[in-house]
């Protein structure tokens, strides 16, 4: 019975420490989405880049506040604070 317990705490950890998060990222003036930009969560190791259609995921970003640094080439770098309520972002930046 206690392995069994054990198993399931390990099983069910991940779930309790780490989630996704998504959004995509699009130009302020024309609304259209942006490839390639970097989005990387400040402190860590974690980021992903957008793809063709603006989007990105990141997977195991921590539960909590956390800020993350968005840049692209032609374009100003920001930082957004994301908090696990917010997991599905659209974010816009300048050119």
């Amino acid at each position: 019975m206690k392995s069994g317990i054990t198993i399931m705490f390990m099983l069910c950890s991940p779930l309790l420490f780490a989630q996704s998060i998504s959004g995509i990222i699009e130009d302020s003036d024309s609304q259209l989405p942006i490839e390639g930009v970097h989005i990387q969560v400040v402190n860590s190791s974690l980021g992903a880049a957008s793809d063709k259609n603006g989007k990105f995921i990141i997977q195991d970003f921590p539960k909590g506040k956390h800020t993350v640094r968005i840049s692209a080439v032609g374009y100003s770098t920001i930082e957004h604070l994301v908090n696990e309520d917010e997991l599905d972002v659209t974010i816009s930046l300048k050119s």
